[in-house]
């Protein structure tokens, strides 16, 4: 496994030599990180869908090569055979996670603060993929910029940010839309990078695409403003994004935690950090593969920062978004 890791770092400076490009740089928490790609198609994919804040390079900054064999002509190694492919995430406290069904790579070095992503053919990725590149490699690095991805919506109202948290299909992108529709910010869908500043709990957004089932008939169409556009939809939930450009606030204070609940009928009301702390880890270790500590102290110490609400949504739409609202704008710092 040692050369094969060796193999792909010397392949991977090989790739970025070869195709020279600008990094683009974001904050990442406490520090930045630097974007380098290959393929012009993926390079502009993460320039549109990647929306945080714009950030000079950081000494103790996390860098991320991406490359894939279509662009460069460089062929990777052998995957590794003894990958097992019903479990390729099996090899992730190792540094690095194969999926041979995919034809994919990630390794990453905490020492050097370095990862890159390898993959056949980045030109068109899937939609789901599209929706949110490199959101498993974030989420590994998290940690390095003293930062948790948290799989959450959100809004911002007043200077505050709820952010709704829930497996998916609970009604968190559901609930946000509604807020928004009412007067509230949309401030990001599915992750939301939560870390520390000034000694608060604050958030960036981290993808532009929102993903919503818009086939319930219990709910109403979320929209009515032709703000959004419908690229692509599955069984489970649509992808949509926004018609124009849109500006996000970034570095925003969180207010509140709030778990939307589909069953209840009852307005906010307060739930223990213990219970929102077990939502977090279902909703944010889903994949079962970043199961590190520090992820799971920063989500406990994210329920004992900020306040933790419940939120019945079998109820009239427009109590379920006035709640939101009412209690964004009557938070103080």
């Amino acid at each position: 496994m040692r050369e094969f890791l060796d193999r792909m770092l010397a392949l991977t400076t090989q790739a970025m030599s070869a195709h020279p490009s600008t990094p683009d740089v974001r904050r990442f928490g406490s520090t930045s990180v630097s974007l380098r790609c290959t393929n012009p198609s993926f390079r502009q994919i993460l320039r549109e869908e990647i929306t945080l804040p714009a950030s000079l390079p950081s000494p103790d900054g996390v860098r991320i090569d991406v490359w894939d064999t279509a662009s460069t002509g460089i062929a990777p190694p052998a995957l590794p055979h003894f990958v097992n492919p019903a479990a390729p995430h099996e090899f992730a406290t190792d540094g690095f996670i194969i999926d041979p069904n995919v034809g994919s790579a990630l390794i990453w070095n905490e020492e050097t603060r370095h990862a890159l992503l390898w993959a056949r053919d980045l030109s068109n990725p899937p939609e789901w993929y599209r929706a949110a590149p490199l959101r498993l490699l974030l989420t590994i690095l998290g940690p390095l910029g003293d930062a948790v991805l948290v799989h959450s919506s959100a809004v911002e109202y007043h200077g505050g940010a709820a952010l709704l948290i829930g497996a998916s299909g609970s009604g968190k992108s559901t609930t946000a839309r509604l807020a928004e529709l009412a007067g509230a910010t949309h401030f990001a869908d599915d992750q939301v990078v939560a870390y520390r500043s000034n000694g608060r709990f604050v958030a960036d957004p981290l993808y532009r695409a929102r993903k919503m089932q818009l086939d319930n008939a219990a709910l109403p169409d979320l929209t009515p403003n032709d703000d959004l556009t419908v690229v692509h939809t599955s069984s489970s939930k649509s992808v949509l994004r926004p018609v124009a450009s849109t500006e996000f606030p970034d570095a925003v204070p969180i207010a509140a935690l709030i778990t939307p609940d589909l069953t209840s009928s009852e307005p906010l009301a307060p739930v223990s950090g213990t219970v929102m702390f077990q939502r977090l880890l279902q909703a944010c270790l889903q994949d079962g593969v970043v199961t590190d500590a520090r992820v799971a102290r920063s989500l406990l110490s994210l329920t004992q920062g900020v306040e933790c609400l419940s939120l019945g949504l079998a109820r009239q739409t427009d109590d379920v978004a006035a709640d939101v609202l009412s209690f964004l704008s009557g938070h103080h710092d």
